[in-house]
């Protein structure tokens, strides 16, 4: 059915069953409630109302009126719902740039999640070689989210910590005895093949660093980029594997290595979630956004 302002301002009265009340509600003078319903009583030859001390009600005919109105707003309301979710929150894409191992153990579970709550929303993985470039695809704006291992200073992206993330030596059977001797010396590690995350990684970039900082050169004998690889390798005894414990935790063969007691430990490094504050953003993304920032609050706490 259609309706005018008349037929709205006559149902604001009915629901209320009170001029003065629903004038209040919706801030129209009374006088000009009135003639609405004076103009579309004339307009449909029938009175609409019956007048009382305590306010109105409906006449039968009235009451007819009410229920095609009603009718006619709930359809309205459910189209306009339809149409916002399409614009902005149900409906969309988003991408999302980073490490495999990063996407693996932080955002596979956050998209879980946000997949329940918002079914025709497709996100993206957009794989990158390193946080440089994941970066500098958000300041391109060819990304949304991007999930990196370092942070900068830069007023055009936000960066929100997600974890800290632990570096681990593990080994398959083969070189399992070693956990025997008792907390090795990173020194030590030189006789034995390496499997470490390639160069161009700032990981590996970090890693470096802190063998660097000990005096200690540690030769890889394998790069490898995937955390999955990586403890397959160590398995069938490429070698011993530099893994973050987190991320290999969460693969169901992580119970077949042995983790090496390592003296010192290395200290934990930050990982991070950034996005482009210039980028202009649906609500789609913003909720996205929320489920990150509860993930974050649930692992913090």
């Amino acid at each position: 059915m259609y309706f005018e302002m008349d037929e709205y301002y006559f149902y604001r009265i009915a629901q209320t069953q009170n001029i003065t009340k629903a004038s209040e509600e919706i801030h129209i003078s009374q006088p000009a409630l009135s003639k609405a319903v004076a103009r579309l009583e004339k307009k449909l030859d029938c009175k609409l109302f019956f007048r009382n001390q305590k306010g109105v009600r409906l006449t039968p005919a009235g009451e007819v009126l009410f229920d095609g109105v009603r009718r006619s707003m709930e359809i309205m309301n459910q189209t306009v719902n339809q149409i916002s979710r399409i614009n902005y929150s149900d409906y969309g894409e988003i991408n999302i740039g980073g490490g495999d191992d990063l996407f693996t153990y932080f955002m596979i579970p956050v998209i879980r999640e946000y997949h329940s709550l918002y079914p025709n929303v497709i996100v993206k993985e957009t794989l990158s070689s390193n946080s440089e470039q994941t970066i500098e695809n958000l300041l391109q704006k060819q990304i949304d989210i991007g999930l990196l291992n370092r942070k900068m200073e830069c007023d055009q992206l936000e960066f929100r910590k997600i974890c800290e993330l632990h570096e681990v030596v593990v080994v398959g059977e083969r070189y399992a005895a070693l956990a025997k001797l008792g907390n090795l010396e990173w020194g030590e590690l030189t006789e034995f093949p390496i499997l470490l995350h390639p160069r161009s990684t700032h990981t590996r970039k970090r890693f470096d660093d802190k063998m660097k900082e000990m005096g200690v050169q540690i030769k890889a004998s394998l790069e490898v980029g995937s955390t999955p690889v990586m403890i397959q390798l160590a398995l069938e005894g490429f070698g011993l594997a530099v893994v973050s414990k987190e991320i290999a935790q969460m693969d169901y063969r992580y119970e077949r290595l042995t983790e090496l007691p390592m003296s010192p430990p290395l200290k934990a490094r930050d990982t991070f979630v950034a996005w482009n504050r210039e980028r202009k953003m649906p609500s789609c993304f913003h909720n996205l956004i929320e489920c990150i920032y509860q993930k974050i609050h649930k692992m913090e706490n």
